[in-house]
């Protein structure tokens, strides 16, 4: 679990870095968007099975900018599935850094708990991603995008999958 921690502390760290990075001269009132997300992904096992399959997430986040770049507190809900009896549940928490106007490249990472539900067995683990994405933004309110992550399970063994999809997501 040390990397755990670790892994929360050099989150906590780097936003804390943009939060200072980002602060003008002058106090000014800070502009939050509510951003709704949904993700439709297909999805590859990177063990010796090699699965493909199909997963869906939804995302709630709350978007603030800080100097050049927007950063985005979220929290997400992601099910996805492989083949006929392998399912995970997740539930995360994390962050996403995004710059640009009307293309709009971001990273992201989230950490929380996972459910893999695999023919007569299930195990609630650890769940982590990282990845990257790339939205148009050319529409007020609206964003098209397109995603690509790491994901990583721990269970016994290790389930670590990727996931690459499209996105809209819905600014108020």
């Amino acid at each position: 679990m040390k990397w755990l921690r670790a892994w929360g502390w050099a989150m906590a760290s780097l936003a804390g870095v943009l939060l200072v990075a980002g602060t003008p001269e002058r106090a000014h009132a800070v502009d939050f968007d509510l951003m709704i997300s949904g993700d439709v992904n297909g999805v590859f096992k990177t063990d010796a099975d090699r699965d493909l399959g199909i997963g869906i997430a939804g995302r709630l986040g709350l978007g603030f900018d800080a100097g050049s770049v927007r950063v985005v507190p979220e929290g997400m809900f992601e099910w996805d599935r492989f083949g006929e009896d392998d399912t995970v549940i997740r539930i995360l928490g994390g962050l996403r850094i995004m710059a640009g106007d009307v293309f709009e490249p971001s990273i992201f990472a989230h950490v929380g708990w996972g459910r893999h539900n695999f023919k007569d067995s299930d195990d609630d683990a650890v769940a982590i991603d990282v990845g990257t994405a790339l939205d148009f933004t050319a529409i007020p309110y609206l964003k098209l995008g397109v995603q690509a992550a790491y994901n990583w399970l721990e269970v016994d063994p290790v389930l670590q999958f990727i996931t690459f999809g499209a996105h809209l997501t819905f600014l108020f």
